[in-house]
Formats: C-alpha cells, sequence, structure tokens
C-alpha cells in the first residue's frame, strides 16, 4: 500500500506494479500510514485521518483481485464494547465512530433479481442464532410502536460490506397495532468462537470468527452464561405472551363473526350470548396483557404499561454491556414471571370456554353457510 501526492494505491507483486485504490477517500496528499488491529489509519495534509476498517478482504483476495465467484472473506477477531455504531454512511462529511459488530466482506456474482443470498450466524453449538437475506420481508408493515424492517443482506456485484451487530433475531412475534415502549432487537450474544455460512442456490462458503469481550469488563464465563439464560427466557416469555394474543385476537374474530351471522337465528341464541360472553372474557384478559391504547411515546404516560411491556424493560435492563444480572433484575423477572403464570391459568380457563362453545355449535348442527 502506498499514499501519494493526489491518490492511493495498492500492489499485489511487492511494488512491482500498482494499481489506484481509492474507495470514498478524496484527492488528497497522503502522508503516513499505519495498520492497528488489522484497521489501515491514513494521515492527510488537510482532510484529517481516514481508517479503512479490516484490511482481511484485502489480504485474502490480493492473489485474484477480480474473481467474481462467490467469496466470504475471513473476518478479523471483534470485540463486544457494548454501544458503537453501524458501517459508515457514505459522503458522510464528519468523523463516525468504529462500528459494533463482526463486519464481513464477500463477492458476489451477478445475482437474478429474485435469487436468494443468505447469511447465517451459527453459535459453537451449532445453533443459528441470526439468519439476514436479500429478500424484502413482504409480511412486514410498519406501525408506531413496532418492529423494524429486517435489515437487507447486500447483494451487488462484486464485492459487498456487512454488518452483524453481535445481536440475535428480532423479536417475534409482534401484536400488529400494540405501540410497544422497548425494543423488538435481538439481545446480544456472548463472546465466543461463532461461524457465518454465505448461501446462494447449493454454493455455500464458510468462515470461522472470534468475538472477544470488552477488556475493560471483568466478567466470568459463569456471567456471560447467565445472562445468556435470563435474555432467552425473556424473549421466550415475550413471545409466548404475544402469540397468545394473536391465537386469541382470532378466536374473537371468529365469534364476533359467528354473533353477526346467527343473531336471527332463533335456534342459535345461546350461541350468540355464549359467543358475546367469550369476547367480553377475552377483552379483559387482554387488557391486562397488552395495552392497545397507547399509539406514540406519550401515551405510555397515559395508561399503564402491561405485563408484555414490564418483560421488553427488563430485556433492555438485562442486555447490557457487563454480563453481571443484579440481584434486582432477577428479583423483577422472577415476578413477572408469576404474574405471567397467573394469566396462562386464566387463559387455560378462556380456553376451556372456547373448548364449550365448540361442542355446542356442533349439537346445533348449524350450516357453514347461512344467508
Amino acid at each position: 500500500m502506498q499514499g501519494a501526492e493526489r491518490a492511493f494505491y495498492l500492489s499485489n507483486d511487492a511494488g512491482n506494479s500498482w494499481q489506484q485504490f481509492q474507495l470514498n477517500l478524496p484527492i488528497v496528499p497522503v502522508t503516513d500510514l499505519m495498520i492497528r488491529d488489522n484497521d489501515l489509519v491514513a494521515a492527510t495534509a488537510g482532510r484529517a485521518f481516514w481508517i479503512l476498517d479490516d484490511l482481511s478482504a484485502i489480504q485474502q483476495s490480493a492473489a485474484n483481485l477480480k474473481d467474481s465467484s462467490l467469496q466470504l472473506f475471513q473476518p478479523k477477531a471483534s470485540y463486544k464494547y457494548g454501544g458503537g455504531n453501524g458501517l459508515p454512511e457514505a459522503n458522510y462529511n464528519a468523523g463516525q465512530n468504529a462500528p459494533e459488530g463482526v463486519i464481513f466482506d464477500y463477492v458476489l456474482p451477478k445475482l437474478g433479481e429474485k435469487d436468494t443470498l443468505s447469511l447465517s450466524i451459527v453459535d459453537a453449538a451449532g445453533k443459528t442464532i441470526r439468519t439476514y437475506t436479500n429478500q424484502e420481508d413482504e409480511k412486514y408493515s410498519k406501525y408506531p410502536g413496532g418492529p423494524a424492517p429486517k435489515e437487507q443482506l447486500s447483494a451487488a456485484k462484486g464485492h459487498n460490506r456487512f454488518l452483524w451487530d453481535f445481536r440475535s433475531e428480532t423479536v417475534q412475534p409482534d401484536v400488529k397495532g400494540v405501540y410497544i415502549y422497548g425494543n423488538y432487537s435481538g439481545y446480544g450474544v456472548a463472546p465466543g468462537n461463532y461461524t457465518a455460512k454465505l448461501t446462494h442456490h447449493k454454493t455455500v462458503k464458510e468462515v470461522t470468527f472470534k468475538v472477544l469481550p470488552n477488556p475493560g469488563i471483568t466478567a466470568s464465563e459463569a456471567d456471560w452464561k447467565e445472562q445468556q439464560t435470563i435474555l432467552e427466557t425473556i424473549t421466550a416469555s415475550i413471545s409466548e405472551i404475544h402469540q397468545s394474543v394473536i391465537d386469541l385476537r382470532k378466536v374473537k374474530q371468529q365469534l364476533e363473526q359467528h354473533a353477526i351471522v346467527y343473531k336471527d337465528n332463533k335456534q342459535a341464541d345461546s350461541l350468540v350470548s355464549q359467543a358475546k360472553v367469550l369476547v367480553k372474557n377475552i377483552d379483559a384478559w387482554e387488557a391486562n396483557i397488552v395495552e392497545s391504547r397507547i399509539k406514540n411515546g406519550q401515551d405510555v404516560i397515559n395508561w399503564p404499561s402491561k405485563i408484555n411491556a414490564e418483560f421488553f424493560n427488563i430485556k433492555g435492563v438485562a442486555d447490557a454491556a457487563n454480563p453481571k444480572i443484579t440481584s434486582g433484575l432477577k428479583n423483577r423477572l422472577s415476578d413477572l414471571q408469576k404474574e405471567w403464570a397467573g394469566e396462562k391459568e386464566k387463559l387455560q380457563g378462556i380456553k376451556q370456554s372456547i373448548k364449550a362453545y365448540n361442542q355446542l355449535y356442533q349439537s346445533k348442527q348449524l350450516d357453514a353457510i347461512q344467508f
């Protein structure tokens, strides 16, 4: 590598030949170069310092920079500091902090419009903890307080760069229209050994890499393990809570439809009245689980958070750079689990009523289609 008066150059043959390697570096004299933690730092005359994060792709592709077949380069070990930003923005006219996560550099041939490219992150136990694709999620719908859209994997021909932010999959599912004063993002994983798999059709490229702990934090392996266990428990509880609400909303919709369809059918009077009671019970149960009246960040002042938001809150507290879990958080999680266990008992009662409703419906021998 060589900085010159008006450009930056790269040599793959010990200086016998050079090719320009400018990227987004402006036309400026490069007065000094340094490599630290495999990042290239360039001092310039008049344009301050410039940093090229992780030279792994350049180093590993030096033999054939023009090879456009599917390639995934070995990333350097990455420190889990906590905080940080995403990849630097193009054409940004101010300094930016280093990205928080693992930088993946890969090369692609030209992909078809409907070709699927995926990048999966697998932990040391073989569990897939995050998967990205280049395809847009057609089921996604945006609403206040809902999850952000899934990040799409860049899939342009040639070189691509993508950042995994050390996090697991987004919390799923969400309850449509319910504002969450919290974050649906997955939780941060523990330091350790991981594998990345880049897949296109039947071609799979794999690399292993390390996530390193923040050297400024003193934490044992047991601390990290406990944090991960608690975060998994909280996330699983949120998923169970939201799925229960979604399931009951589907039941409620059917009950309301039955009440409309059979309202003038004398044979179905008991069915209609029982449907109305069930709808009322479902509404009362849901009111303790999610707060549907909240539509923005100010509304949380008007109505108290319900159990799902409480789980989101302790998820945010537990998902810290320092993995040591306090006794206060453990006690709060225990309280919430007991509260949710009580609500699940009520849910079972509603499900028994739904079973009785189905039996009553079958005994009426009603037509599936009513005129």
